[in-house]
């Protein structure tokens, strides 16, 4: 039997248990460098996945990890939720064609704000079915129409492939707001992880560019220095989900020559100017290695004048959005986000 299948079945009936029962399956609350304590749901996920033996991503091949991802997001979220409508498109390029999947809400009319979404997973696996749930919640949730962005991955398409695909659909975007019913003047960036790391690249080239500009920048615990210099990575790159052999095996398939990750469209920190940048919400967590750098980035955002927001979620870990449908602390972080999303793309001009 599969781990990830293995996982969904046991967290579905011990995540409903009474707090007592999943305290003794959890073990004793763990706490961060920073004394913040793990969400008791979330510990009981990674006690299983450890007594189950399930291997990191760091132990398969390419293939195996992104069928991995693919099976354990449909055993966690395996009910679509029911938007208005999901049509397939494709962005024309020299280099082939970008699948997209659009999401409409439920009321259709015309003049919607838009989000341009770049899913997570290393810039190596994850694509339009792994965040159908994600991309799903946003589009109802948040009240706007969806692009969820299919941008080519790694290691057949290194840095700056991803960059490239991720510009190129947001242009999209813009061309073709009035037809799928957006208002083009309210078009955002968003993503996770990868994603996260996506948008911020792009509104800065946005800006640099003359172009037109996204009109906000919802970065879920993005990555957004590849040099993994920062405190976190140490004190919390072991034990909690995302670990820093996960991290080294997703860079050196994205950006295998280290020379290229200070480069800004790699790791957005190392840009020397954020100012003029959209509004931005930041999404950080207690226990992701990926915290500080986050954290810095508000930081410099804020330092440059941007209006930018920080939710952070002192319990959680790094990928909970997809474990939303199961963790009761994750869904209600989830909607937090969404909240305050709707709020940044419906507020007057």
């Amino acid at each position: 039997m599969r781990a990830g299948p293995t996982l969904g079945v046991a967290a579905r009936l011990f995540l409903r248990a009474p707090r007592p029962l999943l305290r003794a399956i959890a073990g004793p609350p763990r706490r961060s460098d920073l004394g913040e304590e793990l969400d008791l749901g979330t510990q009981v996920m990674l006690a299983m996945m450890e007594r189950l033996g399930m291997p990191t991503t760091d132990q398969l091949d390419v293939t195996e990890a992104r069928a991995e991802f693919e099976a354990d997001m449909a055993m966690i979220a395996p009910h679509p939720l029911t938007v208005g409508r999901m049509e397939g498109r494709f962005v024309a390029t020299d280099t082939g064609p970008i699948p997209l999947r659009v999401y409409w809400p439920r009321k259709r009319r015309s003049g919607l704000p838009m989000l341009v979404y770049y899913h997570g997973g290393g810039f190596v696996t994850g694509s339009l079915d792994t965040h159908d749930s994600v991309c799903g919640r946003f589009c109802l949730g948040a009240d706007c129409i969806v692009v969820s962005v299919d941008y080519r991955l790694a290691p057949e398409h290194i840095f700056p492939a991803a960059v490239e695909d991720a510009e190129r659909a947001l242009a999209w975007t813009f061309e073709h707001a009035a037809e799928l019913g957006g208002d083009a003047e309210r078009v955002a960036v968003g993503g996770d992880s990868a994603g996260g790391n996506l948008s911020a690249v792009v509104s800065r080239r946005a800006r640099d560019s003359g172009g037109r500009r996204p009109c906000f920048q919802l970065l879920v615990y993005p990555a957004t220095d590849l040099t993994c210099a920062m405190p976190s990575h140490r004190s919390l790159g072991q034990g909690y989900f995302l670990t820093n052999e996960t991290i080294d095996w997703y860079l050196s398939r994205y950006a295998p020559d280290p020379a290229t990750h200070r480069h800004p469209d790699a790791s957005p920190l190392f840009a020397n100017d954020l100012s003029g940048l959209p509004p931005a919400l930041m999404v950080t967590t207690g226990f992701d290695p990926l915290r500080d750098e986050g954290a810095r980035y508000f930081e410099r955002l804020r330092e440059a004048g941007v209006h930018a927001e920080r939710q952070h979620e002192a319990g959680l870990v790094h990928g909970f959005l997809n474990m939303a449908p199961m963790v009761g602390a994750a869904s209600a972080a989830f909607d937090r986000i969404v909240g305050t999303t709707r709020r940044a793309l419906h507020a007057d001009p």
